[in-house]
């Protein structure tokens, strides 16, 4: 007896693939043509996620540059960062976990598991019947 295959979850699986991929791609380019340093955070956006950030540059300047985050940190707070050298308007990168590899990390285990349910052919949801 064959099974036959869950489309819907392929497809949903397929997407979060493509979704992986760009995250991948976008990550590995900044680690790549980025530099490691530390910095200050010296004050928030309203918004309290884009803290502005102190740090020395490897030319030995001072800059501060706006950067994104998914958690809250606070004024004074020490950070391990990332910054291109090449390209001081681009926001930096703070060097953890969760603002670096959690994207990769999260399609790439929804990649995983739509796409093994999709192949197993188990329906995703059942009709309850009446």
């Amino acid at each position: 007896m064959t099974r036959t295959k869950n489309y819907f979850a392929l497809a949903v699986g397929l997407l979060c693939f493509v979704l992986t991929d760009l995250a991948a791609n976008k990550t590995f380019n900044v680690y790549k043509s980025s530099v490691a340093t530390t910095g200050q955070i010296v004050r928030l956006e309203p918004d309290g996620r884009h803290p502005v950030v102190e740090f020395v540059a490897i030319s030995g300047e001072h800059r501060e540059a706006l950067a994104h985050t998914r958690w809250p940190v606070e004024v004074g707070q020490t950070i391990a960062l990332r910054y291109k050298p090449d390209d001081p308007t681009y926001p930096v990168t703070f060097n953890r976990f969760v603002d670096l590899w959690l994207p990769i990390t999260v399609f790439g285990g929804l990649t995983v598991l739509f796409m093994t349910w999709g192949l197993s052919g188990k329906k995703i949801w059942r009709r309850r019947e009446s």
